[in-house]
């Protein structure tokens, strides 16, 4: 499958800040936007993916920006809110998926209905 490489706009915030960076993020480009946290670095990214190269890069950093400082004024803390814009490569997503999970065997049998036999084991396969 061959298909066009995505552009990445991501602003990384605080998780206070959250939806409102989203709410910026989709206004600024008219795309939805998704937010991921990193809970343990109380931080979180949000991003939109556009299939053309932003026309300005450099006045889009900076239109974004601003936007920040006004969210910042309206008494959020906004963090890092650093700005980062990247082109993705193209890959099969409905394939790439697969590489992040593991199988795991599940057995049918007797011993399943009695409770015996757990697929969901904590331990790591080898």
């Amino acid at each position: 499958m061959h298909s066009r490489p995505l552009w990445r706009i991501s602003v990384a915030t605080a998780p206070e800040a959250e939806e409102a960076v989203t709410e910026m993020l989709e206004n600024a480009f008219g795309l939805p936007a998704a937010s991921f946290t990193d809970f343990n670095a109380r931080r979180t990214t949000v991003t939109v993916f556009q299939p053309k190269k932003p026309n300005r890069p450099r006045a889009t950093r900076a239109e974004l920006m601003a936007a920040m400082e006004r969210i910042k004024a309206l008494g959020l803390r906004v963090g890092p809110s650093k700005i980062s814009v990247a082109k993705v490569r193209p890959q099969d997503w409905a394939e790439s998926w697969k590489r992040h999970f593991r199988p795991i065997e599940i057995r049918v049998g007797a011993n399943a209905a009695r409770g015996q036999d757990r697929p969901w084991s904590c331990s790591t396969p080898a």
